[in-house]
């Protein structure tokens, strides 16, 4: 499960109100959750503040494969 979509079950948040807590809707919190899109720069900030650092940049990118 995806550290956000973690978090957001964790705290009984619906995709409309987890989406509502950083200015975007729900289809695009979902969109990050599934990993089918990645949040910007901005939103990125907006996610770890809303999460209390529990989930950050690192979050959405596979350093593994990478390396």
């Amino acid at each position: 499960m995806h550290p956000l979509k973690k978090w957001r079950t964790d705290n009984d948040l619906t995709l409309a109100q987890a989406g509502e807590l950083v200015g975007t809707s729900r289809q695009t919190w979902f969109g990050w959750e599934t990993g089918r899109r990645k949040p910007s720069d901005a939103f990125m900030g907006k996610i770890r503040a809303v999460t209390e650092g529990k989930v950050t940049a690192n979050d959405f990118y596979d350093f593994a494969a990478v390396a």
